[in-house]
């Protein structure tokens, strides 16, 4: 089972643009938007409108051939640095009963200076 697909989107500017959108469009925030801690990925999660769950993410670590490779095993220290503590919905890939709601009363313009976790928690 795939449990998402991630794009990479030029900054971060893009990737909060791309956030008000897709909530002012109405559609379910699976997780983010958050810095993971492995590849330090800027992430920001949503279902389509399929129930699948798709990742626009930014700024992660550039490695090259002079990279040592490591290993760290997953865990909840280890998903994220900051952000919006971490949906069940989203450890499960289970889209919420309707993955495209009707938009929230927050809307972009509204949201403009509120910290990501508390944006998370009006969203919901």
């Amino acid at each position: 089972m795939i449990h998402h697909s991630s794009f990479e989107v030029q900054n971060m500017d893009t990737q909060l643009l791309g956030h008000y959108w897709l909530q002012e469009k109405g559609y379910r925030n699976a997780w983010g938007v958050g810095r993971h801690v492995l590849g330090s990925q800027i992430f920001d999660y949503w279902f389509d409108e399929s129930g699948f769950i798709l990742e626009h993410y930014s700024d992660g670590d550039m490695l090259n051939s002079d990279s040592i490779p490591t290993r760290e095993a997953a865990g909840k220290d280890t998903l994220h640095i900051w952000g919006p503590n971490v949906p069940i919905a989203f450890l499960t890939a289970q889209a919420p009963e309707r993955a495209v709601q009707p938009p929230d009363i927050v809307t972009a313009e509204a949201a403009k200076g509120i910290a990501p976790e508390f944006l998370q928690e009006a969203v919901l």
